[in-house]
């Protein structure tokens, strides 16, 4: 099946939601370290994975003052994709071939504050099912988190319906697409801070990105080796952010040491579903 309108409804908001809470928020931090082998069953026998204690690193170039790292140093000497590196922003690591497992992997990257999953499930089961995992500041004591697990901060995001209503003669509708978001913080200064940005952003508007032009590989690495938010957009009519409804959890009983909250958008988009 080729890719339809709610795929990329889901693909561009998205990559909107992660640049404009990095942009608006500054919601990274700059690190530096080490990294540490791990093996990883499921990684091809070509590349051995050197962890990180963080989960996603900053791929977004156009977010100023982020740390978007193109290579790493091996053993002292900067190697980038050209030289058997792949970074994978994703899980907080990086893939290297031709190398032992002992050799010393070192470098600099910006770090979200909050990781970004998108999910089928509701928000009742996201809570009552929450295992995920702390990032290393809010604490983290290990020297590198698995690869595949989901790590606090994090926001989910999840699409819940669209209704397609006629707009105009020719076959022109009104399609309005109902997100929903669910945050899980560590504080409450962060989840204030997450909400306070998004109810801002009623009556913005957000470009149009197809489902097939997603940035990332499959290893989690950019997939032309660059990619920014700003300079990537396809020139055609905007989603529209018309009501954004912001709350948090107030349920004593939640079995999770996070703050969470919950985002309703409500987006609109005119086109010719039919053409």
């Amino acid at each position: 099946m080729k890719p339809q309108y709610q795929h990329n409804v889901v693909t561009s908001f998205a990559l909107w939601f992660d640049h404009y809470l990095l942009e608006k928020g500054e919601a990274f931090s700059n690190e530096t370290g080490a990294f540490t082998y791990y093996e990883d069953p499921k990684l091809s026998t070509t590349y051995k994975a050197f962890g990180t204690p963080y989960k996603q690193f900053v791929y977004d170039s156009s977010i100023s003052g982020a740390v978007v790292p193109s290579g790493f140093y091996v053993s002292g000497v900067f190697k980038g994709r050209n030289d058997g590196v792949i970074i994978d922003y994703i899980n907080g690591r990086a893939l290297i071939s031709g190398v032992s497992t002992g050799v010393q992997v070192t470098g600099a990257f910006a770090v979200k504050d909050f990781n970004i999953y998108l999910t089928n499930e509701n928000e009742d089961d996201l809570i009552l099912d929450n295992n995920i995992e702390a990032n290393k500041k809010f604490p983290w004591t290990g020297k590198y988190l698995p690869p595949y697990d989901q790590v606090a901060p994090a926001v989910y995001i999840a699409s819940d319906s669209t209704y397609n209503t006629p707009f105009s003669f020719g076959g022109e509708d009104e399609s309005r697409s109902y997100l929903k978001c669910v945050i899980f913080a560590d504080n409450p200064y962060q989840l204030d801070g997450v909400l306070s940005i998004f109810s801002d952003a009623k009556s913005s508007s957000f470009k149009y990105k197809d489902f097939t032009g997603y940035p990332l590989t499959e290893y989690g690495d950019v997939k032309n080796g660059l990619y920014s938010y700003d300079s990537s957009l396809i020139n055609q009519n905007d989603f529209f952010v018309d009501e954004v409804t912001c709350s948090k959890l107030k349920d004593s009983r939640k079995n999770s040491q996070s703050y969470v909250g919950f985002i309703d958008f409500e987006i609109t988009k005119y086109r010719y579903p039919r053409s």
